[in-house]
C-alpha cells in the first residue's frame, strides 16, 4: 500500500509539473508574439454580443419586458431610431478594448450604423451575420490603434 501512495504521489507530481510548464510557454509564446497580445480580440467580443441575451425594457425605451437577444435589439434600433440598444453595445465594446480605438459597422434592412472612434491600424478585426425578422444583419468590429 505504501507504494501505491509513493506511485501516486510521483504521478500527481509529473502531473503539477506539466501544468506548469505548459503555461510558462504559453507565457512565453504570447510574449513573443509582439504587440498585437496587447489587443483585445475582435472576435471575443462578436461571439458575445451574438450570444448575449437582453431583457428589452432594460436597454430600449420599450414599456414592455421582453427577453431577446442583442442582435435583434440592434435590428430594432436601427429600425425604430431608439438609441438605447447601439448605446449599450458601445459600454459593451468599450469595455472589451479598454481604451483602444475600434470601429463597429452595423447593417440592416437598408441601414448602417458606424460606432466607435477608430484608429489608423487594425489590430484584429471579425465579422458576422445573423438573420432577424427575416433581414440579414451584418455587423464588422475592428480593434484598431
Amino acid at each position: 500500500m505504501q507504494n501505491d501512495r509513493r506511485g501516486m504521489t510521483a504521478f500527481m507530481d509529473a502531473i503539477v509539473f506539466i501544468l506548469v510548464i505548459m503555461v510558462a510557454l504559453s507565457v512565453t509564446i504570447n510574449h513573443i508574439s509582439g504587440d498585437d497580445g496587447d489587443y483585445p480580440n475582435a472576435s471575443v467580443l462578436m461571439d458575445a454580443v451574438y450570444s448575449t441575451t437582453v431583457l428589452s425594457s432594460d436597454i430600449s425605451s420599450m414599456e414592455y419586458d421582453v427577453r431577446t437577444g442583442l442582435m435583434d435589439m440592434v435590428a430594432y434600433s436601427l429600425v425604430s431610431g431608439d438609441e438605447g440598444p447601439l448605446e449599450y453595445l458601445s459600454v459593451l465594446m468599450d469595455s472589451h478594448c479598454r481604451g483602444h480605438g475600434y470601429l463597429m459597422e452595423i447593417h440592416y434592412d437598408g441601414s448602417t450604423r458606424e460606432i466607435g472612434s477608430p484608429g489608423d491600424v487594425v489590430r484584429s478585426s471579425a465579422e458576422k451575420g445573423v438573420n432577424v425578422e427575416g433581414r440579414y444583419l451584418w455587423m464588422k468590429f475592428s480593434v484598431t490603434s
